[in-house]
C-alpha cells in the first residue's frame, strides 16, 4: 500500500481496457501511402489475413485523422514520407486522440526506425515489407488488446 502527502491511502483504482471489439472480432485497419502500388500490396495483403477488417486507403493522411474520430480503427499502418504530413506528424496527431489507434510506421530508410521508437509507435517495418510481417504486427496487436492494463490516476481514499 502507498500512503499519499495527508497520511490517507492511496489506492490505484484498475480498468480493464479492450481497444477494438476483442480478439475473436477482425482488427480495423487503415492504410496510408501516397504510392498507389504499394496501396494495392497492402490491400492485397489485408484482404488475405483472417480477422482483419481493411475500413480505408488513403494517398493523403491529412484525411485519416477526422476518418479515425468518426470510425473505430484498431491500427493505422502508414508511410513515413509523404507529401501533405510525414506519418511521423500523423502518429502524434493520432496519438492525441482520446482512443488512439495503434500505429505501425513504414519506411525504406532504416534510420526512421529510431523516430518510430521516440514517439510511441506500434511498430515498424522497413520496406519493401513482406505479408509475414504485415500478419507479425496484427498479431502482436491481438495479442496485446486482450491484457492491456489501464491504470489511472491514484484514488485517494481516508479512512475515518
Amino acid at each position: 500500500m502507498e500512503w499519499g502527502n495527508e497520511g490517507a491511502p492511496v489506492f490505484w483504482r484498475l480498468e480493464i481496457k479492450y481497444k477494438g471489439r476483442g480478439y475473436e472480432m477482425a482488427v480495423n485497419v487503415v492504410i496510408v501511402d501516397n504510392d498507389e502500388e504499394l496501396l494495392d500490396k497492402m490491400t492485397g495483403i489485408f484482404r488475405n489475413l483472417d480477422q482483419v477488417c481493411l475500413l480505408g486507403r488513403f494517398e493523403e493522411a491529412v484525411a485519416v485523422v477526422e476518418f479515425v474520430k468518426e470510425n473505430q480503427v484498431d491500427m493505422v499502418f502508414t508511410d513515413i514520407v509523404m507529401p501533405d504530413i510525414s506519418g511521423i506528424s500523423l502518429a502524434s496527431e493520432l496519438h492525441k486522440l482520446k482512443n488512439p489507434p495503434a500505429v505501425v510506421l513504414m519506411s525504406s530508410i532504416p534510420g526512421f526506425s529510431l523516430e518510430a521508437w521516440k514517439i510511441q509507435a506500434f511498430g515498424f517495418i522497413e520496406k519493401p515489407y513482406t505479408r509475414a510481417q504485415v500478419a507479425k504486427m496484427v498479431d502482436l496487436y491481438q495479442k496485446g488488446r486482450l491484457s492491456l492494463i489501464h491504470i489511472s490516476e491514484p484514488t485517494r481514499l481516508a479512512l475515518i
